[in-house]
């Protein structure tokens, strides 16, 4: 079969990691392997002639980003959903989200954990908080909007690795947009792009909840370091249900003995009581 090597998408780097599964839910057909390199990186097989192309034609627009149960405001809910999402509007959106069978609000809110005293509802990990109450929604709506007229041409170079950094925050959680020390004074810097596609991959890893403690899935209270997200690298081409299907076991205690590698996530460290800085960054654990 063929193969599009995307040397822009390592395994080491969590958002990148994401952005790579995501691709596998926008086009279906393709599998998704990575190279046995030090540092594996992610290679799509299967139907990959003018993959650029296809990512752009299929990667949701701003129209589109508008309907997802999410929005700040949606035509079939009458109320607005805000950084503080209350079980009522919680409610709301998940009939929403199961008419349109829409991931969104699943891998962004629960009211299976425990509800807040203002009656809200606990957010994922992958949700962190953002200055002046700005919800994932602004943030992928942000991104969409950023890379919507070049589409074609910014997908290849985000699969190359070579695509060019904008001033924005993101989804708000990758590390790599904090780190780089001369790029302090520009704040934040992200590819919008693979952000965009990150989010997709965001399908795989809900919260959920017993009723009374909420739980994203992929992420645990162990090794002593509160939250920690784990994921991995694999040597056969897997298409999305294959996918979800490896990563499953591998959150359930039972990983393949095939994978290549695992990581696992290491949190930004606040410097003072004053940072509300949030960020993942990676150690490799096998």
């Amino acid at each position: 079969m063929a193969e599009y090597p995307a040397p822009g998408l390592p395994a080491d780097w969590l958002n990148a990691w994401l952005a790579a599964l995501g691709i596998t839910v926008l086009l279906p057909d393709l599998a998704l392997r990575w190279t046995d390199d030090p540092l594996p990186h992610a290679v799509l097989v299967g139907n990959v002639d003018r993959l650029p192309a296809r990512i752009a034609e299929t990667l949701p627009g701003p129209h589109d980003v508008a309907a997802y149960a999410i929005a700040t405001n949606h035509p079939e809910t009458t109320a607005p959903f805000t950084r503080k999402v209350t079980t009522g509007v919680f409610h709301e959106r998940a009939g929403v989200a199961r008419r349109h069978g829409d991931f969104t609000l699943q891998s962004t809110v629960t009211d299976l954990g425990e509800i807040r005293d203002d009656g809200t509802v606990p957010h994922s990990p992958f949700d962190p908080p953002a200055p002046k109450g700005l919800t994932i929604f602004d943030r992928v709506t942000a991104c969409t909007a950023a890379v919507n007229a070049t589409l074609d041409a910014w997908a290849a170079v985000t699969l190359a690795g070579t695509a060019h950094r904008v001033a924005m925050n993101g989804l708000g959680f990758d590390y790599r947009r904090i780190v780089a020390p001369t790029e302090y004074s520009s704040g934040p810097l992200v590819d919008p792009m693979l952000e965009a596609m990150c989010f997709l991959g965001l399908s795989f890893t809900p919260i959920r909840g017993d009723g009374a403690r909420d739980a994203t899935r992929g992420w645990s209270r162990t090794h002593g370091k509160g939250q920690v997200f784990e994921w991995c690298a694999w040597r056969e081409p897997l298409t999305a249900p294959a996918i979800d299907a490896v990563l499953g076991r591998l959150w359930n205690g039972d990983p393949p003995p095939t994978l290549l590698a695992r990581y696992r996530s290491v949190a930004y460290q606040p410097k003072g009581s004053s940072d509300v800085t949030r960020a993942f960054a990676s150690e490799r654990i096998g």
